[in-house]
């Protein structure tokens, strides 16, 4: 269903928003104005997402980097992403996951020392390995009523778990709830009434207007607020995505 995102304020999210990610200046031919450099590393990202999977890339931090020689020796990656690891000047690798956005996945590519005038290049891939230009959900549920389920689970102390927000995310950008009843979008994905009565942040977060059905999932540092507008008779009219930061 169509929601607005009213605001977008994590550094992470204003990242994501850059159509043109820069890197070394280079003369050959881009596709569709796309930078070649940037498909290459797009293409290694994959390659990197399909072999480790994300479970296996959560290793690479801005503590412990990813190299790539040993992928290099085993055949994950052929001598030609070598050839193009070398002219680009690609060091190391690290990775993260969007906090906001379900299945969404940060490749950072440093460049050695005096390479380019800038420090890294910057990859974002959704689950299937394919480029994220925007900074927005698009991923949909494959089990609603588990995901469901999971969104409400909290912590020892009431707070909504970090993998609680992107699925959070991925349930709202998949349920149709313009049209529903009150008592309807209830039953679909539950309230804090019924669902997380002893949660700590059952409040708004950002102020609702009158008649609101008000979502909100926080880890106390960040999360997503979703406001179910319903008019007179109770109908759900839209929904107003809000990010918490």
């Amino acid at each position: 269903m169509r929601v607005r995102t009213v605001l977008l304020a994590l550094a992470f999210l204003a990242g994501c928003a850059e159509s043109a990610p820069k890197g070394p200046p280079d003369d050959r031919p881009a596709a569709d104005g796309v930078r070649q450099e940037f498909q290459d590393a797009c293409a290694i990202a994959k390659k990197l997402l399909d072999h480790y999977r994300p479970e296996g890339l959560d290793q690479f931090t801005d503590k412990k980097h990813g190299t790539f020689e040993p992928l290099l020796k085993t055949g994950v990656l052929t001598e030609k992403d070598g050839r193009t690891i070398d002219g680009l000047g690609l060091e190391y690798f690290t990775f993260r996951r969007s906090a906001a956005f379900s299945r969404q996945y940060e490749f950072s590519f440093d460049y050695s020392p005096g390479r380019s005038p800038n420090t890294s290049e910057r990859v974002i891939l959704n689950h299937r390995g394919e480029p994220i230009w925007e900074p927005e959900e698009v991923d949909v549920s494959s089990d609603l009523p588990a995901d469901v389920t999971a969104m409400w689970a909290v912590d020892h102390e009431g707070r909504s778990p970090t993998e609680a927000i992107p699925i959070a995310s991925r349930v709202f950008n998949t349920v149709q709830l313009i049209g529903l009843r009150r008592d309807q979008i209830v039953a679909l994905v539950g309230d804090h009434h019924s669902r997380r009565p002893d949660g700590k942040y059952n409040s708004p977060f950002w102020p609702p207007d009158p008649g609101d059905l008000v979502y909100r999932f926080d880890t106390g540092s960040y999360g997503w607020q979703f406001n179910v507008k319903l008019d007179g008779a109770g109908i759900c009219t839209g929904v107003e995505r809000l990010w918490i930061h």
